[in-house]
């Protein structure tokens, strides 16, 4: 199993979207991917498994709703970076991806910070 890199990063579990600090994490993980792309390449966001280089245990994640991801990403960020929301059933747990997808619109910005967590605006 591969571990984390510029494209591919472990979380886990999933982000608590209820939480402020939660939220931007999530606006600043995404940025970040979305930022580093190159054209044609797609960086991804596992949630609920460990960096192997860590262990690599299967977490799971519980049910999460993709439109609250793409709703905080549209709220947080601009221009708002292309993702895919994918839940993925393995063994007896849910596991899910996010896939960020290279756009020629960056830089990505972090324009709202909900939790006051960043300084200055992040890119």
């Amino acid at each position: 199993m591969k571990s984390e890199s510029r494209l591919l990063e472990f979380k886990r579990q999933m982000y608590e979207l209820d939480k402020p600090a939660e939220r931007t994490e999530l606006a600043k993980d995404v940025t970040a991917i979305a930022n580093g792309l190159g054209e044609n390449e797609t960086g991804f966001i596992v949630l609920g498994l460990e960096d192997p280089q860590r262990g690599g245990q299967f977490r799971g994640v519980g049910e999460q709703n993709p439109e609250q991801v793409y709703q905080i990403l549209e709220s947080l960020t601009n221009p708002v970076p292309r993702v895919h929301y994918e839940s993925i059933a393995y063994r007896d747990m849910t596991i899910a991806v996010l896939a960020v997808q290279h756009s020629p619109d960056k830089p990505f910005w972090i324009v709202r910070d909900p939790a006051n967590k960043l300084k200055g605006p992040v890119v």
